[in-house]
């Protein structure tokens, strides 16, 4: 079987990712987190904490900005079955074959760190009867500094938000609340 990475969306200005395993319902117990410079890799069939071919796993991942010093918060947890075939004796050993069997719901901010003119939004796979989203930014002391209601489209939000002057260099935390999905993802403003 051929070898199919793992592919998660992009985050710019992501220097490495770090990918969680987990069981999933009905499954033996395993947990195992991976980092990896890049976004996409290759689970291979190797070691005792290796995946187990025919099982399914949920996998979530988070993005790094500063070499894995510090992580983001981990994204949406989305399910992927390994799926692989045994070798033939003495034969060379090979990846598994790994397939993403639903989308995952993803808030992406960009550019991340800004420079604190505004920053673009995407999110996708909510609901298309949800027509609102209310979007909050707090500091780290939790001091809201922005509040504002944003238009959804067919279930996706894809807009640019211009940020308040008034904000200064450091870490913020964007929140998002769509019905009753709430989505977070941390903001750095660097002028």
């Amino acid at each position: 079987m051929a070898q199919a990475p793992l592919r998660p969306p992009e985050v710019p200005g992501a220097n490495k990712y770090q990918f969680r395993f987990t069981n999933t319902a009905g499954q033996p117990a395993y947990a195992r987190t991976i980092a990896f410079p890049t976004r996409s890799f290759t689970p291979h069939h190797s070691g005792h904490q290796s995946a187990e071919g025919g099982r399914t796993y949920n996998v979530q991942v988070r993005s790094s900005f500063d070499n894995g010093a510090t992580w983001c918060d981990y994204g949406p947890s989305c399910t992927v079955k390994i799926s692989w075939a045994p070798l033939a004796p003495f034969a060379e050993p090979r990846g598994f074959e790994a397939a993403f069997t639903e989308e995952p719901t993803e808030l992406l901010l960009y550019p991340n760190p800004t420079n604190g003119d505004q920053v673009r939004i995407q999110l996708s796979g909510i609901d298309p009867e949800l027509t609102i989203a209310t979007l909050d930014i707090t500091d780290l002391f939790g001091k809201r500094v922005m509040s504002t209601t944003l238009p959804l489209n067919d279930g996706a939000l894809n807009t640019s938000l211009a940020l308040p002057g008034s904000m200064a260099d450091g870490l913020y935390v964007v929140t998002l609340l769509i019905g009753e999905q709430l989505f977070t993802e941390r903001l750095m403003i660097v002028r």
